[in-house]
């Protein structure tokens, strides 16, 4: 039937049937012992196929010019060079083609088909623990690296001595694709299985006399001879990808996007030490594209969770962070899907911390840019930043003691509020399964002295957790605050826990019921400073705690990026913690502060000064203020001036 191939019709089903046959045989070969028909020696069929992969080789290769032969072709020969690679003594024939195949990508213009193969061709290969050559592991890298990356390559070697060139005509104006086989001097007989080839076959009929190939087949007796005659022969294929002048960008479907990392992380479980070390290699690449490619890899790579990578994540991190200083768009999209891949696995909290800081780094980045001119470019990484937050998983080992407490740091800064709700909700999750895991609530490990010098004070925490409450115009992010509040109720203070665990329910129950659009931002401000004010008097004993509390709120009315219905909230809340405060200096203090700071004249500074009217009008029974703090506000009130404190 072989010698009988005629047409292309007859060509494509000769080589499904020999697809089909080779893909049986190595199912047979993984479920030996479950086959109930009677068994076959290995090696016996492996001859079998072995001298049809032969003739495959010689015939058919780089003879046919329609895409269809071309993928059918490669389909059985891939198919083939699996089942070859159960005998050790053909193995070595088998790796000469494998550079053939991921030539492939050049050749055929559907390259999903090539990459099936080559999954099919590596998951054999994991299967038999076979020993591959470096350089064919780090032809295979480049290949799937190439491909990921979009471009087409060109694929080229010296040739110092005798050698074969096989050359395609490139569209107008590209370079063509070249493949180069080196033959050393002397070798009069190379063996036709080291052969790649080629679209025409003449320079292959100047090695190989018509005799060799008598029948149609290749001969056991020829390839003894031809081996015999080329064992002092280092006949080599050397392939460097390099890219093209007129480099275009495939079309890849999701499922074979996926199918490429699937190869990569295949052939990082085999040769974890190879793989690692050519995509780390790609980091330092001049070309942006290269680099984002390495990265989306070596997140495949990661996510894969193998032992043999997991010993290699601190150096791959390691690798990676000085890439976190680049500008390109591309490349700071790459790194954030490297580092939400890494984060889905179990890593060290000493070396992702860094990681998950470039997520919010990253955020203001976007932020800071978007401040000068709206650019969708930053807008798609601000979503990025967030969908990273939202998929982290808490259940994978050692992801609580990385986010907690050091997350805590990005709560109160301003420039973060696009990412609130999810990290207020990754916070309460975080609290929760601690107290699940542990069995308490105040339980955490101590931090170093530079981690609890970024962690936020208690009052920091309630303060900026208020105020986005506050936010009528996001009832997610006030849900999200109010739920985080009763979450952290014992790490704000000790006397909240009988007051909290009752009041916070009801207003989250007050938020449900009002519908979105009805919620009156009045009332509900005033409503949260009744909470505020019930908080404060659980704390009366603890009146340094309540000064620092107003002194929190004086800083963050000082800070610029808050907003004017921040500024009005937060100066509604200092007026309700004054009014509760038994230090009356600290209160005149902070008065005095305000009123010189106000331009009595102005009708606007005239507003900001009534929400400081609580002080006069206490909302429940408590000491009021001393009678001449009294007057001395009516002063300054009526007459748009600032006397001086009375003694």
């Amino acid at each position: 039937m072989l010698r009988q191939v005629e047409s292309s019709r007859i060509l494509r089903t000769i080589c499904s049937v020999l697809e089909q046959w080779s893909r049986a045989i190595n199912a047979y070969f993984n479920a030996w012992e479950q086959c109930p028909f009677p068994r076959i020696g290995e090696k016996q069929l492996c001859e079998q196929v072995y001298s049809l992969f032969c003739h495959a080789v010689v015939n058919w290769l780089g003879r046919h010019k329609k895409e269809e032969d071309k993928q059918a072709i490669f389909g059985a020969v891939t198919a083939m060079m699996a089942v070859v690679l159960h005998d050790a003594q053909h193995q070595d024939r088998v790796w000469k083609q494998v550079v053939w195949l991921l030539q492939q990508y050049q050749e055929v213009q559907d390259t999903s088909r090539v990459t099936e193969s080559l999954h099919y061709f590596l998951k054999t290969l994991e299967e038999l623990h076979a020993v591959a050559p470096k350089d064919k592991l780090r032809a295979i890298a480049a290949a799937v690296h190439r491909e990921v990356k979009g471009a087409r390559a060109c694929a080229a070697g010296p040739g110092p001595a005798g050698r074969i060139a096989t050359e395609g005509q490139g569209r107008a104006g590209r370079p063509s694709t070249r493949t180069f086989l080196e033959v050393p001097r002397g070798c009069e007989h190379p063996d036709p299985g080291c052969f790649v080839q080629a679209r025409g076959a003449a320079q292959f009929l100047q090695h190989f006399p018509l005799s060799h190939l008598a029948g149609g087949l290749w001969s056991a007796g020829t390839q003894k001879a031809a081996s015999d005659r080329c064992s002092a022969c280092d006949l080599s294929l050397k392939w460097t990808f390099l890219p093209q002048l007129g480099d275009e960008t495939r079309q890849h479907s999701a499922g074979h996007k996926e199918e490429l990392r699937q190869c990569i992380v295949l052939q990082a479980r085999i040769y974890p030490e190879e793989t690692v070390t050519f995509l780390l290699s790609q980091l330092s690449s001049e070309n942006q594209g290269s680099r984002g490619t390495a990265l989306t890899l070596l997140g495949a790579v990661a996510r894969s969770d193998e032992p043999a990578v997991r010993e290699k994540l601190p150096l791959i991190v390691e690798a990676v962070q000085p890439l976190f200083t680049e500008s390109g768009t591309q490349l700071r999209r790459a790194l954030l899907g490297f580092i939400k891949d890494l984060l889905s696995v179990s890593i060290p909290s000493c070396l992702a911390w860094d990681v998950v800081a470039h997520i919010f780094v990253e955020f203001r980045r976007a932020s800071d840019r978007l401040a000068v001119e709206d650019v969708q470019e930053e807008r798609d990484l601000q979503a990025q930043c967030i969908g990273i937050l939202e998929s982290l998983d808490l259940s994978v080992e050692g992801m609580t003691e990385l986010l907690w407490p050091r997350l805590l740091q990005y709560v109160v800064p301003a420039q973060y509020c696009g990412m609130l709700v999810p990290l207020l909700r990754c916070l309460q999750a975080l609290i929760e399964r601690q107290k699940q895991t542990e069995g308490q609530e105040d339980t955490e490990k101590p931090a170093d002295v530079q981690e609890q010098a970024k962690k936020p004070t208690p009052q920091a925490l309630l303060v900026r957790l208020l105020v986005v409450a506050a936010c009528d115009q996001c009832r997610e992010c006030a849900v999200a605050a109010l739920q985080l509040l009763q979450a952290l109720q014992s790490r704000i203070h000790s006397s909240l826990r009988g007051l909290w665990p009752i009041r916070i329910p009801r207003m989250l129950q007050y938020l449900e019921e009002k519908t979105e659009g009805f919620l009156d931002s009045e009332e509900w401000q005033c409503y949260l400073l009744k909470f505020l004010t019930e908080s404060v008097e659980e704390m009366l004993v603890d009146q340094p705690w309540v000064v620092c509390l107003s002194r929190e709120l004086s800083q963050q009315l000082s800070n610029p990026s808050s907003s004017a219905e921040d500024k009005n909230f937060l100066y509604q809340a200092l007026g309700t913690v004054l009014a509760s405060c038994r230090q009356l200096t600290h209160v005149q203090e902070q008065l005095l502060k305000y009123l010189k700071e106000t331009d009595a004249t102005s009708p606007c500074d005239r507003q900001v000064r009534f929400p400081l009217l609580p002080l006069l009008c206490p909302v429940s029974p408590r000491p009021s203020p001393a009678p001449d703090l009294f007057h001395f506000l009516v002063a300054a009130v009526s007459l748009g001036q600032c006397p001086a404190l009375p003694s």
